[in-house]
């Protein structure tokens, strides 16, 4: 027995090579496009979804990626101020380069994250953005010295389960 390759014609057809018949035509509406990709038919209309998700999903992990500078920025930043009083010190939030940067990258990180939730699963993407926490703890180990210890590295490996867990897609 030998298997021959299906041919997709359009959404809503689908051509069988049949052995006892020339092709055995079956024809149907998909209600949505992403039902193409679970019945494992690959389609124009599937892959695009598909690539969709997979932009979704890589434009959030860079916004995990941006919010951990960011976060090395901010904490550098707020440790070079050295104003007393209320006033002084938002002076000197707003005139602290590292400080300023970091709230950029947070602004630019946040467009990122829009962009990827108007063509992805919110349930599937938002879970990534726990990476966060993890870029901050290697970073900080990296670049502050800060120690890295038993409870921190099961957090990050609790992290990192997590979000494949929550993340991943479930085929139904």
């Amino acid at each position: 027995m030998f298997f021959t390759p299906i041919r997709v014609d359009s959404p809503a057809s689908i051509v069988f090579p049949g052995p006892s018949m020339p092709t055995l035509l079956l024809s149907w509406k998909f209600p949505k496009e992403n039902h193409l990709s679970s019945i494992g038919v690959s389609s124009p209309l599937a892959t695009a979804g598909a690539t969709r998700s997979w932009k979704s999903i890589v434009l959030v992990f860079c916004c995990t990626v941006i919010g951990a500078i960011a976060q090395m920025l901010i904490k550098t930043g707020a440790n070079t101020i050295t104003h007393k009083g209320i006033v002084d010190s938002l002076i000197g939030m707003v005139t602290n380069l590292p400080l300023f940067a970091g709230y950029c990258l947070y602004g630019i990180s946040m467009v990122l994250l829009v962009l990827a939730l108007r063509h992805g699963e919110l349930s599937q993407l938002y879970p990534v953005i726990a990476l966060t926490y993890v870029w901050v703890c290697l970073l900080s180990v990296a670049v502050l010295h800060e120690p890295m210890n038993l409870y921190k590295s099961t957090g990050v490996g609790f992290i990192v389960l997590g979000v494949a867990v929550l993340g991943g897609k479930v085929k139904k």
